[in-house]
């Protein structure tokens, strides 16, 4: 379930994976948990190509595709159908962000394939939609690439969940260096040893094995009931 539907909410939920992950796959899911969860939310689709990185452009789709979403965006869908759109962003920046601040319901807004589009032009305009458009406006971005925004700011905030490809592969290779690869070194580097000093010294490893496996959970309990709770506070 994506982190947008749950009773505390992130800004942008950001899914970064290699060809062939799944990531179109995994924002139709999404989606769709979404549509069923909070049928009032608005959400917006938008897929991209390499055409889309030049900024007018960009905004102009992304204007019809709130539009499309049954957003009220007053006279700007008129002028983005018609490529009239302000040559300077950020007045057409201006009057979105106060268009969906008018609209005062969650909206989600799918970014599907940002890589293709991503561009220095496009990020600046996504920046301050993110940072100062309505807290109810949320993301869900799909990309090949991670994209170039200020992530450790926005994860220090709390707006900002990442699934990617590169976490799982470290999350794997941990479970397996920790569970089956030292497993394997053990058996094998204690066969240098003699039968009796084994003996003792497995004896001993086994002891405290399980005496920190009957400790760690009440000593991490009590530990959780010290520290302060910090999930959705900005940390200083």
């Amino acid at each position: 379930m994506p982190p947008a539907c749950g009773t505390k909410y992130v800004q942008v939920t950001c899914a970064a994976f290699l060809t062939g992950y799944g990531k179109t796959t995994l924002l139709m899911q999404w989606h769709e948990v979404l549509r069923q969860q909070a049928p009032e939310t608005g959400v917006a689709w938008l897929s991209l190509d390499e055409a889309d990185g030049e900024p007018n452009r960009f905004l102009a789709y992304l204007i019809l595709a709130l539009n499309h979403a049954g957003i009220e965006l007053a006279h700007l869908p008129h002028l983005a159908a018609s490529q009239a759109l302000d040559v300077q962003p950020q007045r057409t920046l201006h009057a979105l962000r106060q268009a969906l601040a008018r609209e005062n319901r969650a909206i989600t807004l799918v970014l599907d394939d940002y890589h293709l589009a991503a561009s220095p032009e496009v990020a600046d305009i996504l920046d301050p939609l993110i940072e100062q458009a309505a807290s109810w406006l949320r993301w869900m971005v799909a990309s090949r690439t991670r994209p170039h925004w200020p992530l450790s700011r926005w994860k220090a905030k709390g707006w900002v969940h990442e699934v990617s490809a590169m976490l799982y592969l470290s999350n794997f290779a941990l479970a397996f260096f920790s569970l089956g690869a030292w497993g394997v070194w053990g058996t094998w580097i204690a066969e240098f040893y003699p039968t009796r000093q084994r003996t003792i010294g497995y004896g001993w490893a086994i002891l405290a094995q399980r005496v920190a496996n009957i400790l760690a959970p009440s000593v991490i309990g009590m530990l959780a009931l010290l520290i302060p709770e910090t999930e959705g506070k900005t940390l200083e």
